[in-house]
């Protein structure tokens, strides 16, 4: 008796066995601490070892060998197994596997395989939802074909030896007994219905699932089919159901998995059905499929819902997609208005610096901290400065020290008035100072605030030279006119001398020899006339000479009549016969009358006439040449003395800035520069050498005596 039963539930075990197998999920049954006690054949089909080899291990590292993250999701899903079983109520977790590659349906089911087991076991159940496409299901039932995974019978020499441990125990009816209900409760605690059918489509074995379902009792279903247990009212023909049994019958002649998907309209659910043939390593080709029927109806609502928001996302994507496209055409055109407006700004800014660093006047920029930002090409060839040795420095850095405490006072951002300037000195390379004028004016953004400051130098440093030049020409002026006016007064005082003392003297005593010869006609009348006034001829001689010399001193008329060359040798000979104790030389060479042009002829005889005056009165020389050549494109003028000699510098000084007795050098110089020559004065203890000279000019018409002229063209 006991042999048949534990023939019986071999058997049963078998069966259950094999269901278990043949159901698309991987299965694990265990401890309440996690460790598997009993797995399905699919542990091998997802490739995670073999069946027998599997049991005693923790379940996450059977389901994720290679994890040791802290945060693993399947650690803390597993950790949840003691409240499982304290509330006895199933928890599920939708998501996708890293470590398998998969979509997963996870639950964890607290069963009770015996009333005294206190503690209880758990059902893992581990569902790919990764192929189920529960989005397109059609009008009618569609079935589909899957390849079997093809289970090879392990070899009995690769069985270890807890293997064989339970062949042996298998012959113990408790022990079969137990893993009978051990899988007993693992089935009956799936949420699928779990059938195992015959090949005319009936139910052998079902699970409880079907009483979860509200379909009958366990034992009230056996020898029905699936149709009559599931649409118990259904009399359509057309039904989808009445094609199960053709669908059984090809899974039995082909060895393929068939899947279905289906809206049932008699349980108002989402079903997904799937027939596996019933064959394992325990049992093979019994004649009997498994049929799973899972409710996927929270999964189809969810991919409706999924569906419908992405619809909904669809429509807003589009209209956010045809506002992000308005939006960027705007864009596009204020970039382009961008680029234009940057092309004219940057064309613009290329010819103000290029306007600013060509510009004639410096241009300098200035921070809020006083420090030189910018420097412009004029204002760095002013200083004498490269630019990185300007940019960046204090702008006081290049100011005089005497012009610094004047340029702050003017602080360019209290600066009301573009017309304000400051002239100041400015300090350069090798400390080179040069007079400047700047026009400060403060820097001004778009809100009005002070960013900085800017000045425009302007280098007036030949101005305040020329300034200072035309100072000293106007003192110098003054001076002249001074001595011009003292040199008439004292011209006018010698005429007005020698006019009383020789030729009034002479002119009186003539007068008093006619009045003494008329006086003695009348007393005597028998006078002869002619030796009365015989005395008076040489008188009146006399007078005569007195004029002319006088009239040669004012203006030869020489120089007029035959030319500067010969007035010069007539010059000399008269100063020979006025201080006879000096020997006067001229030396005319190589210069002829018409080499020297009309306009020069007088300024030479003044400049001898001058020098002489002053050889003669100050030089003590005994010996005095002069000498008028050419000498290239030059006209050289020099009047040689063998004198005491004097201090150029010292008379000059005198002679331009305060009053003296005469013209003297400052007079001879004027007379040169102004005829476009140049003056020199050589003088030593040995002598003094007066040098004139002017650049050679070639005369338009052949000068006579006054360089002149007659009507015809002639000389006259």
């Amino acid at each position: 008796m006991k042999s048949t039963s534990t023939r019986l539930l071999q058997h049963v075990k078998t069966e259950l066995e094999s269901t278990v197998d043949s159901v698309p999920q991987l299965i694990c049954v265990l401890r309440s601490d996690g460790t598997v006690l009993r797995t399905n054949i699919m542990v091998e089909s997802w490739g995670l070892g073999a069946v027998d080899s599997v049991n005693g291990k923790p379940v996450h590292e059977l389901i994720h060998p290679n994890c040791s993250s802290k945060k693993c999701y399947l650690k803390k899903f597993i950790s949840l197994s003691g409240n499982v079983l304290a509330s006895y109520k199933s928890v599920e977790y939708r998501g996708y596997d890293h470590v398998l590659n998969k979509s997963l349906l996870i639950q964890l089911i607290p069963v009770k395989t015996s009333e005294e087991d206190s503690l209880g076991h758990l059902v893992l159940i581990l569902r790919d939802i990764s192929q189920l496409n529960l989005s397109e299901i059609e009008a009618q039932a569609h079935w589909s074909l899957l390849q079997t995974i093809n289970d090879t019978l392990p070899n009995l020499d690769d069985v270890n030896s807890l293997q064989m441990a339970d062949l042996k125990a298998v012959q113990d009816f408790s022990f079969i007994e137990k893993i009978k209900r051990e899988w007993e409760s693992a089935v009956d605690s799936l949420p699928q219905i779990i059938c195992l059918l015959n090949e005319k489509g009936s139910i052998v074995r079902v699970n409880r699932a079907v009483e979860q379902w509200k379909l009958g009792d366990v034992s009230s279903v056996l020898g029905l089919s699936i149709h009559e247990v599931l649409h118990q009212d259904c009399h359509d023909g057309d039904c989808y159901l009445n094609e199960l049994n053709k669908q059984i019958s090809e899974v039995l002649s082909t060895g393929q998995v068939a899947e279905c998907q289906r809206h049932d309209v008699f349980l108002n659910r989402y079903l997904h059905f799937q027939i596996n043939i019933f064959s394992s390593k325990r049992v093979l080709h019994s004649g009997l499929v498994v049929l799973v029927i899972s409710n996927v109806s929270d999964i189809r609502q969810a991919a409706s819902n999924i569906e419908c928001l992405n619809s909904k996302l669809e429509k807003r994507i589009k209209t956010r997609t045809l506002n992000l496209q308005k939006v960027n055409l705007k864009l596009k055109k204020e970039i382009e208005l961008r680029k234009l407006a940057e092309l004219k700004f940057k064309d613009s800014r290329q010819k103000f610096s290029h306007l600013v660093e060509m510009m004639n006047e410096g241009m300098v920029i200035q921070d809020l901290d006083k420090k030189v930002s910018y420097a412009n090409r004029h204002l760095l060839k002013m200083l004498g400065l490269p630019r990185s040795e300007v940019v960046g420095k204090s702008f006081t850095n290049f100011v005089d020290a005497d012009f610094i405490s004047a340029w702050t006072q003017g602080d360019l951002k209290n600066v009301k008035s573009a017309e304000n300037s400051y002239v100041f000195k400015m300090k350069g390379n090798a400390g080179k100072t040069f007079w400047v004028k700047g026009m400060p004016q403060p820097l001004i953004d778009a809100d009005k605030n002070s960013i900085g400051s800017y000045a425009v130098i302007t280098d007036i440093n030949d101005q305040i030279e020329i300034e200072q030049k035309l100072l000293k020409t106007e003192v110098k002026l003054r001076s002249l006119a001074k001595q011009v006016l003292f040199a008439q007064e004292v011209e006018r005082r010698r005429i007005a001398s020698e006019l009383h003392d020789g030729i009034g003297q002479t002119l009186s005593a003539i007068k008093f020899y006619v009045e003494n010869s008329i006086s003695d006609l009348i007393e005597y009348p028998n006078l002869s006339l002619v030796k009365q006034f015989e005395s008076v001829i040489p008188k009146l001689q006399d007078a005569i000479e007195e004029v002319r010399r006088i009239s040669m001193d004012l203006r030869p008329s020489l120089l007029d009549d035959i030319g500067i060359v010969a007035t010069l040798s007539w010059f000399c000979r008269e100063s020979k016969q006025a201080t006879p104790n000096k020997e006067f030389s001229f030396d005319k060479s190589n210069v002829v009358e018409v080499d020297i042009i009309a306009g020069l002829k007088t300024e030479m005889f003044r400049i001898v006439q001058e020098a002489v005056n002053n050889a003669i009165k100050y030089s003590e020389a005994k010996n005095i040449v002069i000498s008028l050549r050419n000498v290239g494109k030059i006209l050289c003028l020099e009047i040689k003395d063998n004198g005491i000699g004097f201090d150029y510098i010292k008379v000059a000084s005198q002679q331009g800035y305060a009053e003296s007795k005469g013209m003297g050098l400052v007079s001879m110089r004027e007379r040169v520069e102004n005829s476009g020559g140049q003056f020199s004065v050589k003088s030593d203890a040995n002598g003094s050498n007066v040098i004139c000279q002017w650049p050679r000019q070639k005369s338009t018409f052949v000068d006579n005596r006054s360089g002149r002229m007659d009507r015809r063209g002639r000389d006259r």
